[in-house]
């Protein structure tokens, strides 16, 4: 390919960045193939850039998407002025001109949202589409308490995790449960059944609960693993008198 670039102009705001190339046939396999790229033709690139169109946009951000809480949106990137549409027209102010605004939706269901931003004279629409809804009910489970497996060990490889799942969300349909040990580390659902402790004298396993469409709406408990000390064998201290009759 032959290039040469061409001259860099300022019209107002706006940068144009031109160029002119050639690009001779291509071979492939002793073949030559002809097109528009490939054919000694000369070509040119035109190229507009405005310089002040918003710089650094990234996703619309959103938090807190449980029905009857306040869900907070915010943009990334830099900008003059921002009109955000909530996509609720039956709540009582659909719209914002705040950079990290609130807003109480008026129902649960599905959302578009849009933040017209505005640099200069130029104008961008970001938008997202969100799910409100109402949080899973996730029930306390009482705590489980075994003793330890070896004696003096701190750790049980005995608790029964049977129908942990039912206990938590009964009958709710599409709810996702995550759990997380001690160490705050992801660990599989349901649990393994029967469950070991990994920590001397038991764990607290963190519970988060969702719907599936909806994972920034959630419940959290946790359920606590009690590991119980074997007793210890009764120790003869006094000499004892034996007597045998016959």
């Amino acid at each position: 390919v032959q290039s040469r670039y061409g001259p860099i102009l300022f019209n107002g705001d706006d940068l144009y960045l031109t160029a002119t190339f050639g690009s001779t046939p291509m071979q492939i396999n002793g073949a030559t193939i002809n097109n528009n790229s490939g054919n000694n033709n000369p070509d040119a690139m035109y190229y507009k850039f405005n310089i002040n169109s918003p710089s650094n946009l990234g996703n619309i951000s959103v938090q807190r998407t449980c029905y009857n809480e306040l869900t907070e949106f915010s943009l990334n990137g830099n900008y003059d002025s921002i009109i955000w549409n909530f996509g609720d027209p039956n709540s009582t102010n659909n719209s914002s001109s705040i950079a990290s605004p609130l807003h109480l939706f008026s129902s649960s269901g599905n959302f578009h949202i849009t933040a017209t931003v505005t640099c200069g004279s130029n104008t961008q629409i970001v938008e997202k589409d969100i799910v409100i809804s109402n949080e899973p009910v996730l029930n306390s489970v009482n705590p489980i308490s075994k003793c330890e497996t070896i004696s003096g060990s701190g750790i049980c490889s005995e608790f029964d995790t049977t129908n942990l799942n039912s206990l938590l969300i009964g009958s709710q349909q599409n709810v996702i449960i995550e759990y997380r040990n001690s160490n705050g580390d992801l660990i599989s659902n349901p649990l393994p059944n029967p469950y070991t402790n990994i920590t001397n004298g038991g764990d607290t396993i963190s519970i988060k609960a969702y719907f599936a469409n909806n994972p920034d709406c959630f419940a959290q408990t946790n359920i606590q693993f009690i590991t119980l000390a074997k007793p210890t064998p009764p120790t003869l201290t006094t000499p004892q008198t034996f007597s045998i009759q016959q």
